[in-house]
């Protein structure tokens, strides 16, 4: 008798509907989530296939997380280079020529990670079968594919994002890049106009400044990175002002035209190549500004894969800009077809479409369920400063908790090993609710703060108070002793207490300000 269902029908009706369809469960999509679910239903012994329409890896591997990060760390040396004298060397001039190969030093980064990557050979290791091409259901069991249908007791669409192009009169005729076609380019633009002000936006436009480009950047918005603490963004915002990057907040763009003393035709839209020909166009803003540049890159977000799939015959519901709509497992409206990852469109970050794709196979394969890992979702800019965060924002945390929130706060100027490495911009933030200091958000803006947010998301996990932090042991001198240095701000609060201070009177001691410890 199986041990999962001990009751001899249970495991007659479970085998029976194994046994009626090729796989236990296709799941669609080879990214982030989709490896991470084909390995982990693999593993249980599930009979699983995966169907990709292009490569294996995703939009991380390929136009994503690995050659933005390349691209940024290569940025990175010709700014160090270029402000050397800051460390106690000459400059070096680094010219947009010289600065030319960073874009092929990011393509050899992903084939050197690709290189590295067993994810396929791991696939086929744990059994699952590997289809290629665009998958289209044919029923909520059945998938078409170019090798042929197969059907399975459950599907997971796991088919990711693409850039979200907004509709800008001239913006299809005069062509554009986006992260999927950036890394393309072989040679630095005069000038880019950024269209949109989150962390791509920020994180490229802040590469291509220190390549030599001349960026500007366009947000509708009154800010840029909207959904970070108000206070670091803007930190971020004037390092990335200081560094030459010309930053237009509430600029509604309303149309893209050939400027009147440019010659030749435009490129052929999308082509990436008008940078090295001499040829611009004009960003026009409402206010009737008109803007030059000779690229334009498009980062006003992403949107779910869902277009081709024909989910509506199916009867799977999809909300704004076509995201797969689920329960709180993982679940969508047909009862055998499940989502996780971008294609959901909340929280697109490879790190939540892993976890989220662990929990949704568990709620697929096995008994019981499991909500989604969605309670605690850190994440970071990599720009320099890094911006990290996790939890609530003071703003957010206050309308919650009002007069019972705290902020503690410590800046990397008064770090040591941030003073060492001529590297002080910035600060941590924590926000903590009541007298013994529940932490329920932190952000970072500063020297790997994309590292150092770590400390407080696995604080938060274990519903740790604020002296736990601020009572660990840190190894001196690192970066990390800001935590520490902002956790134990807490103890400030503590000794201004009315009852503390009492009580260090009636033993004799006269106590004094601590606000500085």
């Amino acid at each position: 008798m199986c041990p999962i269902f001990p009751h001899p029908f249970g495991y007659s009706r479970f085998m029976s509907k194994r046994n009626r369809y090729d796989y236990d469960l296709v799941i669609l999509g080879g990214g982030s989530a989709g490896i991470v679910a084909g390995n982990v239903a693999g593993a249980v012994g599930a009979r699983v296939a995966l169907v990709e329409r292009n490569r294996i890896g995703g939009e991380c591997l390929w136009t994503g997380c690995v050659p933005s990060k390349s691209l940024l760390h290569a940025a990175d040396v010709a700014h160090t280079m270029r402000h050397a004298s800051a460390h106690g060397f000459a400059d070096v001039e680094m010219s947009r020529d010289a600065c030319a190969g960073a874009f092929a030093y990011a393509r050899r980064k992903v084939e050197e990670t690709r290189n590295n990557d067993a994810t396929e050979k791991m696939l086929r290791d744990f059994g699952v079968d590997i289809f290629h091409g665009e998958p289209r259901f044919r029923n909520a069991h059945t998938i078409e594919t170019p090798q042929g249908d197969i059907r399975a007791a459950n599907v997971l669409i796991a088919t990711g994002s693409s850039p979200a192009v907004p509709d800008i009169l001239g913006l299809e005729e005069f062509g554009y890049l986006t992260n999927t076609t950036l890394f393309d380019l072989d040679a630095v633009p005069e000038s880019i106009g950024i269209i949109g002000g989150g962390y791509i936006a920020c994180e490229m436009g802040q590469s291509l400044a220190r390549l030599g480009a001349k960026v500007t950047i366009f947000e509708r918005g009154d800010r840029l990175l909207k959904r970070d603490d108000p206070e670091l963004a803007a930190v971020l915002t004037e390092t990335l002002k200081r560094e030459g990057i010309t930053i237009h907040t509430g600029a509604e763009i309303v149309e893209i035209i050939m400027p009147f003393d440019a010659p030749g035709r435009p490129p052929t839209p999308n082509s990436g190549g008008r940078g090295a020909s001499g040829s611009s166009v004009a960003i026009v803003l409402a206010d009737g500004s008109q803007h030059r540049v000779h690229e334009i890159l498009v980062a006003t977000g992403r949107k779910p894969n869902t277009d081709s799939l024909h989910l509506h015959d199916i009867g799977v519901d999809r909300g704004r800009n076509g995201a797969v709509l689920t329960d709180g497992y993982g679940r969508t409206t047909n009862d055998a077809i499940w989502a996780c990852g971008d294609v959901t469109g909340a929280h697109q970050f490879s790190h939540i479409a892993e976890q989220t794709a662990k929990a949704v196979v568990r709620n697929i394969l096995l008994p019981g369920s499991q909500k989604l890992p969605l309670h605690l979702v850190p994440y970071a800019t990599f720009t320099s400063p890094e911006l990290a965060h996790v939890g609530l924002t003071e703003e957010k945390a206050r309308e919650m908790h009002g007069d019972s929130v705290h902020v503690l706060r410590h800046r990397f100027t008064q770090d040591d090993r941030a003073i060492a490495e001529n590297n002080t911009t910035g600060l941590v933030k924590v926000v903590t609710v009541g007298t013994l200091g529940k932490i329920v958000g932190a952000s970072i803006c500063g020297p790997r703060a994309g590292e150092l947010i770590h400390e407080w998301v696995m604080a938060m996990h274990h519903n740790l108070p604020i002296s736990a932090i601020a009572d660990l042991v840190h190894v001196y001198p690192t970066l990390n002793v800001s935590n520490q240095r902002a956790a134990q701000k807490w103890y400030s609060g503590v000794m201004a207490a009315p009852l503390v201070q009492g009580a260090l009177r009636t033993l004799g001691y006269t106590p004094r300000d601590a606000s500085g410890l």
